[in-house]
C-alpha cells in the first residue's frame, strides 16, 4: 500500500454514521443513520432514484424515513447502498485509489461483513477493506491497548474487555439498549408534564441539553425551563436525570437487559484474576449515549460499590467519536495492512477470508 493512497475511515452506527480520512482528528461528515424517500398524499411512495440522507430525511416534508441499519445490523442493504454512495458523493470519494477501513461492531454476523465486503469491492472497486472491532478502536483512541470498553450507542450497549488489543470474546456482554431507550423513556416522563405525542425533536434536545446522570455526588436538582415550539412553556425538574437512568435500570422502561455498571461488573468477574485490575483501572466508556454529564462518576461509584476496589473511569472528551478516532489512529499504523482483505483475496478465499484477518 502506498503511503500517499488515502484510507477512508468509517463507522456506521445505528444513530449516526462518521466517515472521514485517516490521520484526522475528527470524522470530515457526520450525519444520522436515516434514508428518507418522497411520499405523496394520493401516489404514494415516490420512485426517485435520488433518496434524502441524514438531517434532509429527518426535515424533509412529505418524507417515508427508515433506519437501514438496527442493533448493528443491516436490516435493507439497498438504503445501506444508498448511505455509501452518499458518502462517497459528499466527499468526492473514487473509490479506486482508496483503502477501506470499518468499525466492526462486537459480535456482527460473517454475513453482514461479506455484504459490505462485496458491495465495496465489486462497486467501487476499492483497492482493500478492513474491519477492525469498535471496542478495540474505542480503546486505543485512549492511547491504551488494555482496558474494559463499555459502548453505549444509539440502540446497543457492548461491553468488551481487552488485553494486548485482544478481545476477551467470552466475557463480551451486549445489551439492547441505547439513546433510544431514552428517547423513549423521557417521552413518556415529559407527556406527564405537558409534552405532545409528537414534539420528538423536542425530546431529543432536552435530552440532549438538559440531562445528565446522577450520582450520590451530585448536587441537588434545579429545574430547568424549556419552551416548546408551540410557545408552550414547561419545567423540566427530575425528569433531566430519570430519562438516561434507563441505562442504569432498563427495568424502568420494561427492558429485559443489564445496565451499563451491571454489565461491566459481570464482564469483568468472567476474567482471570490477574487481569481484573488492569481493567479496573482502565474502564474506557465511549459513544453518543455516554455523553451525560456526571456518567462517569456514577459508573465508578457503582463498581466500587459493588466490586470494593479501586476504578478508573476514562471518559475522553472526543469519546463520542471514539471508535471513528481509534481508527483514523490505527489506520496510519504499519500493522493496519496485515488486516486489509485486498480485491484478489477476496475473489479466491471469500470463504474464509474472514477468519484469517479478523481483529478480535
Amino acid at each position: 500500500m502506498s503511503s500517499t493512497d488515502p484510507i477512508l475511515v468509517l463507522d456506521f452506527g445505528s444513530g449516526f454514521v462518521k466517515a472521514g480520512f485517516a490521520g484526522n482528528d475528527s470524522p470530515s461528515l457526520v450525519f444520522p443513520t436515516v434514508v428518507g424517500n418522497l411520499r405523496h398524499a394520493k401516489l404514494g411512495p415516490s420512485n426517485s432514484n435520488d433518496p434524502l440522507i441524514g438531517e434532509s430525511a429527518l426535515s424533509g416534508a412529505n418524507v417515508t424515513v427508515k433506519r437501514p441499519i438496527v442493533r448493528s445490523e443491516i436490516q435493507s442493504p439497498e438504503d445501506f447502498y444508498s448511505i455509501v454512495n452518499y458518502i462517497f458523493q459528499t466527499l468526492e470519494i473514487k473509490g479506486e485509489n482508496n483503502h477501506i477501513l470499518i468499525s466492526r461492531p462486537s459480535g456482527a454476523s460473517t454475513q453482514q461483513l461479506e455484504l459490505i465486503t462485496e458491495y465495496f469491492i465489486e462497486t467501487f472497486h476499492v483497492p482493500s477493506i478492513a474491519f477492525i472491532s469498535s471496542a478495540a478502536l474505542s480503546l486505543l483512541s485512549t492511547g491504551r491497548a488494555t482496558g474494559v470498553v463499555a459502548e453505549c450507542g444509539y440502540s446497543i450497549t457492548n461491553v468488551v474487555p481487552i488485553f494486548e488489543f485482544f478481545g476477551l470474546e467470552h466475557a463480551r456482554i451486549t445489551a439492547n439498549l441505547g439513546g433510544q431507550d431514552v428517547d423513549l423513556y423521557l417521552k413518556s416522563l415529559l407527556k406527564k408534564i405537558g409534552m405532545g405525542e409528537a414534539d420528538n425533536n423536542a425530546v431529543n434536545e432536552v435530552k440532549e441539553q438538559l440531562c445528565y446522570v446522577k450520582a450520590s455526588s451530585t448536587a441537588n436538582n434545579q429545574p430547568a425551563p424549556y419552551e416548546l415550539p408551540s410557545g408552550t412553556r414547561l419545567t423540566i425538574g427530575d425528569e433531566r436525570f430519570l430519562g438516561p437512568e434507563v441505562l442504569f435500570d432498563p427495568s424502568l422502561n420494561s427492558i429485559d437487559a443489564l445496565g451499563i455498571s451491571k454489565a461491566l461488573e459481570v464482564s469483568i468477574g468472567r476474567c482471570d484474576e490477574f487481569l481484573k485490575t488492569d481493567l479496573l483501572q482502565n474502564v474506557v466508556i465511549s459513544g453518543g449515549s455516554t455523553m451525560f454529564p456526571g456518567i462517569a462518576d456514577r459508573i465508578q461509584e457503582d463498581l466500587t460499590g459493588s466490586l470494593k476496589k479501586a476504578v478508573n473511569i476514562i471518559a475522553a472528551p472526543e469519546r463520542k467519536h471514539g471508535a471513528w478516532v481509534g481508527g483514523s489512529i490505527f489506520a496510519t499504523t504499519p500493522v493496519f495492512e496485515q488486516f486489509q482483505i485486498k480485491k484478489a483475496e477476496w475473489e479466491t478465499q471469500k470463504e474464509f477470508i474472514f477468519r484469517q484477518k479478523s481483529f478480535m
